[in-house]
């Protein structure tokens, strides 16, 4: 597409490579892969060469790959919307014997990132997946045993600001494991496909940035890729209103002064009212310093003193 680039293998049927070229129509360069092996692998680990086809239909274009093995047709179907980071992708397996088959059904990405991605020690980058109520994350150098999770509602590699995901494919767990210098995340399932019958594993590719309101209409909890930190019950709301703001005046610098503004207004009532017990305070220092010296040798007293004081005057000593 005019924004994502994808190199894929002809004789798997993987993705080699994945490329954002541009962003906000301003030119970049994330890549996702070496383009050396395959960086996205979906299918029953099996080895036996694809061929390939391409179906072009208004502004989607449909890559089928097919490989017959024994008695099982495995095909891999990828649809890419033209400027769109979401992919719809499936593995179809057709077993033509007279034997019911049982194979492992995976979706793996990695290892590692790619060019253009620089080094954060501030924000995680890495294997990552969402089991629906916690966000799994591993340093890839960490890694030392398989880290096993169940029914994953996405897996991915995430960078600071770009994300590839394998979302909505229904797994019964999610892997993390060490590849080389590196590591790899996969989500498993188990497929029974009975004579002259198949079985379809269909799930999403998200390539693209991590950018909130985008991730959120993608769905499938992709915006837990977004970390927030402890705070993230005020910061997305107020994310939220600066996009608003974004979109009228298409300039982040304005949108932010203007977030700023209404951040202002709303806590003005407080910003008040703690301004006038801090001027309280002040006009009570003087009566303040004589209870010290009255009460110099009695903390307990002075308290007390200081305590009715506060009291008296109307003061609330915390604003």
């Amino acid at each position: 597409t005019a924004d994502l680039t994808l190199t894929f293998n002809e004789i798997s049927g993987n993705i080699l490579k994945a490329e954002i070229q541009q962003y906000n129509e301003k030119p970049i360069h994330i890549g996702f892969g070496d383009g050396k092996q395959d960086y996205m692998t979906a299918g029953t680990g099996t080895s036996a060469a694809f061929s390939s086809k391409e179906i072009k239909k208004g502004d989607t274009t449909s890559l089928v790959f097919t490989s017959t093995q024994n008695d099982l047709v495995i095909t891999k179907k990828y649809e890419i919307k033209e400027g769109s980071y979401l992919i719809d992708a499936s593995v179809e397996v057709a077993n033509t014997g007279n034997r019911s088959v049982e194979l492992p059904i995976s979706v793996q990405i990695g290892p590692g990132l790619g060019d253009g991605v620089a080094d954060s020690r501030l924000v995680f980058q890495g294997p990552i997946m969402y089991d629906g109520k916690k966000v799994r994350r591993e340093k890839e150098d960490k890694i030392k045993a398989p880290e096993v999770y169940s029914t994953p509602e996405w897996i991915g590699y995430t960078s600071t600001y770009f994300l590839f995901a394998a979302a909505g494919g229904g797994f019964t767990e999610g892997i993390i494991q060490k590849s080389g210098d590196s590591a790899v995340i996969k989500g498993t399932d188990k497929a029974v496909v009975n004579p002259a019958s198949k079985y379809t594993k269909e799930f999403k590719l998200y390539i693209g940035p991590k950018k909130y309101t985008l991730l959120k209409e993608t769905g499938f909890g992709l915006t837990k890729s977004i970390d927030f930190g402890y705070f993230s019950f005020l910061a997305i709301p107020l994310l939220n209103l600066m996009n608003f703001f974004y979109g009228y005046v298409h300039n982040y610098g304005a949108a932010i002064i203007l977030l700023t503004v209404v951040v202002k207004l709303v806590t003005f009532p407080l910003t008040q009212k703690s301004m006038v017990s801090m001027k309280r305070m002040q006009l009570l220092q003087p009566k303040m310093t004589e209870l010290r010296e009255k009460y110099a040798k009695d903390k307990q007293k002075l308290n007390q003193a200081v305590m009715e004081l506060y009291k008296k005057e109307g003061v609330n000593p915390f604003g």
